[in-house]
């Protein structure tokens, strides 16, 4: 699939709404859903290992290995986690990663916006938006929306 730097879970097509994102080991029952005209992903962390990055969303992309990306996207959870853990954002050998913390008191129900971040990527066109923690935790749900990869903008 063409690289496109934006996903907005939005399109004529499932093909297009999903932008060659899928479902990794670490989130279950990934799917797309609207409020309105807005479509974001949604699903259910399972959190199993804590030692390791277990991917909830991720996505081969056609850039060249090496090259620099910028990322930022938006996230949601409609319930506090019982224990923080933190988004890894990372390429499959975790040679290159950028960890977002969420408290237990990040406000539930709300959008929350994560700032344009540098990612530089090693010899990999995978890209994962996981999971990790301080231990195993209950599952829960996260929704992601606007999602970018790509130039500085």
């Amino acid at each position: 699939m063409a690289y496109i730097p934006w996903t907005r879970f939005e399109g004529d097509t499932e093909e297009a709404k999903w932008n060659g994102w899928e479902n990794g080991p670490g989130a279950s029952k990934g799917e797309l859903k609207t409020e309105g005209k807005n479509g974001y992903w949604s699903g259910q962390v399972n959190m199993f290992d804590y030692a390791k990055v277990q991917p909830g969303l991720r996505k081969i992309f056609d850039f060249e290995p090496g090259t620099t990306l910028y990322f930022h996207f938006n996230y949601r959870i409609p319930s506090a986690p019982s224990e923080y853990f933190y988004m890894t954002i990372t390429d499959p050998d975790r040679l290159a990663a950028n960890q977002i913390a969420v408290e237990t008191t990040t406000p539930v129900n709300t959008w929350v916006k994560i700032q344009e971040r540098l990612l530089y990527l090693p010899p990999k066109k995978e890209v994962w938006i996981g999971f990790t923690g301080s231990r195993n935790l209950s599952p829960f749900a996260i929704e992601f929306d606007d999602i970018y990869f790509g130039p500085k903008l």
